[in-house]
């Protein structure tokens, strides 16, 4: 176990991507909007105003115009999407989770378990709570798997060590009391209408109560959270 932290971040060739990518189509759509909106008005008739106005600059003065504009749109996209990626530092002391101006520094202590479900990197107390669950879609599982085993955590790659014990949530099941229903229902709600910050207060809600609770597709599925937790990876 080395002493020096381990950063696991958005590659940064993603956000070159945007950076070269939006100048180099501000680039290609001066070349073709000329022919594209001649084309639209013969076949259909018709053609957007966006395009109508940029087919009437001249090339000469199109080009620059829509490259700067590509400049801008890419630089503004790259920035966007480095700040909704997550970030994360593993030290020998903890973890630390940046994601959307938001740090969150997790103590080793309290950390039982740690894995990805499917996109998501979660991280759970050895009573099975909790502590993380966020997007890692940006991220290499490669680079995570490496980072948490240098440091000797309780990594468990793709498998929930409490996997079997998750079911699928049904309104009136009598497993669950009335209050937990309700609760679920609330969550469900904010989930259709993408309420990340409802969804977020009744996920934390619902593990005050004892359930632990993810989706698969449109489902959500529930498991108890136990008082102790024995399991090694």
């Amino acid at each position: 176990m080395s002493g020096h932290p381990d950063h696991v971040r958005m590659p940064r060739g993603y956000l070159w991507l945007f950076r070269l990518g939006c100048p180099l189509l501000g680039f290609g759509l001066a070349l073709v909007v000329k022919p594209l909106t001649r084309w639209m008005i013969e076949t259909l008739d018709s053609a957007p105003g966006p395009l109508r106005l940029a087919a009437g600059i001249p090339t000469s003065w199109a080009i620059p115009v829509l490259v700067v504009i590509g400049i801008g749109a890419g630089c503004w996209l790259s920035h966007e999407a480095e700040r909704d990626s997550l970030a994360v530092t593993v030290r020998p002391d903890g973890v630390i989770a940046a994601q959307r101006d938001t740090e969150r520094y997790i103590q080793r202590s309290r950390i039982g378990a740690v894995f990805t479900d499917p996109e998501e990197l979660v991280v759970l107390t050895p009573a099975g709570r909790e502590i993380l669950r966020s997007s890692a879609t940006d991220l290499s599982k490669t680079q995570l798997t490496e980072a948490f085993r240098h440091h000797d955590y309780p990594w468990w790659g793709t498998r929930d060590p409490h996997e079997e014990h998750y079911r699928n949530w049904m309104d009136g099941d009598p497993d669950l009391d009335e209050g937990i229903h309700a609760l679920l229902r609330t969550r469900q709600e904010a989930l259709r209408s993408d309420n990340r910050a409802e969804t977020e207060r009744v996920h934390t809600q619902l593990q005050d109560e004892g359930i632990a609770v993810r989706d698969r597709g449109k489902k959500q599925q529930y498991r108890r959270i136990s008082d102790h937790d024995t399991t090694t990876p």
